[in-house]
């Protein structure tokens, strides 16, 4: 339960912080913010009913989360890339 709630904070706060990078493009923040906005829907709606552990729920959310993941690698790459390099 500690890896699984420790996994959670980390896609939260990695979302939150990529989507706030001024070299994030809107898309990128969409996604970012999308991940945010549906882990925590999932979260609440856990709360009344058992769909954490379904298969159909977690499985779209865990490629959002690797693509929230990379999203925010490259944003994070271009904010601290030095000018004049690729």
């Amino acid at each position: 339960l500690l890896v699984f709630v420790a996994m959670i904070w980390l896609v939260l706060r990695r979302s939150r912080q990529a989507a706030r990078l001024p070299a994030a493009t809107p898309a990128e923040r969409g996604i970012l913010m999308g991940t945010f906005a549906a882990t925590i829907a999932l979260l609440v709606n856990s709360v009344f009913a058992n769909s954490l552990l379904t298969t159909w729920t977690m499985e779209p959310l865990f490629v959002l989360w690797g693509l929230a993941f990379v999203t925010a690698v490259e944003a994070k790459r271009r904010a601290t890339a030095v000018p004049g390099t690729a």
